[in-house]
């Protein structure tokens, strides 16, 4: 039994994910020096594990090889660039990749844009990150409850929470739900701001959908008390807590203390 393309695929697949970079490498180069034709999975693999060690410049000649010499880029190889390249922090090059997927009529979808989202928000750009979002839905794709509590997450540690409230909007609008997360974000904004009845109200909103605050919850709205001379209703929240069966964290503790 000979084995084939399929065979290897599936061998270099494993290698990657067990994190033995070096043996699938010179698998896929022993696929290519004995005729056995790699196909796009095998290159997107390939170029999956080179990602992966931050090998983004080996990773980016095979794929100039696909685009001359075939097979075509898959938007899975397009995603995984860019992946890389958002982790290294290069957001021009990821840019790049974005714009060069679109020119070669391989179009862009959730993943693509979750990505660049995430990536951009990571790395303290807001404001693009804001534009992809919108140019996310604008081409009909549907963001997601990680989409938009990612840039709520980025806006409101911005100190941009009415931006944040917006998308809070926008999210619900349009039958995303938020999550514990979501609201977490946009309290921790609202209470850096002093503005703890608004975050109140959300709390109240997150009991209605029969979501219960966290640890996380409690403590933010817990230390913006404390830091703006609100203790007395802090400990009541700090009482409510236990009440309510969820234990207080070291921050919790700390933020009493301030």
């Amino acid at each position: 039994l000979v084995p084939n393309t399929v065979t290897y695929n599936a061998l270099i697949n494993e290698l990657c994910a067990g994190g033995r970079f070096n043996a699938a490498f010179k698998i896929f180069d022993w696929m290519e020096g004995h005729g056995s034709l790699p196909n796009t999975e095998t290159y997107n693999a390939i170029i999956k594990g080179l990602c992966m060690v931050g090998n983004i410049e080996k990773a980016m000649v095979i794929f100039n090889k696909m685009l001359k010499i075939g097979p075509s880029p898959t938007v899975i190889t397009y995603n995984t660039l860019i992946n890389g390249y958002l982790k290294q922090g290069n957001l021009n090059n990821a840019m790049r990749l974005l714009d060069l997927m679109k020119e070669n009529g391989c179009e862009p979808d959730e993943c693509t844009y979750a990505e660049l989202v995430s990536g951009f928000c990571k790395w303290g750009k807001f404001d693009f990150a804001s534009t992809l979002f919108c140019e996310m839905m604008e081409r009909g794709l549907s963001p997601n409850q990680v989409n938009y509590t990612t840039l709520i997450d980025g806006h409101s540690k911005e100190g941009k929470v009415d931006v944040a409230l917006s998308l809070l909007e926008r999210m619900e609008e349009n039958g995303c739900n938020p999550n514990v997360e979501t609201y977490n974000a946009v309290i921790n904004g609202l209470s850096k701001e002093n503005r703890f009845s608004e975050a109140e109200e959300l709390c109240n909103k997150m009991a209605e959908k029969e979501l219960l605050p966290n640890v996380i919850t409690y403590t933010t709205l817990i230390d913006g008390l404390c830091r703006n001379g609100g203790t007395h209703l802090a400990f009541k929240i700090f009482y409510e807590m236990e009440k309510n069966k969820c234990l207080p964290n070291l921050y919790t503790y700390s933020s009493l203390i301030y």
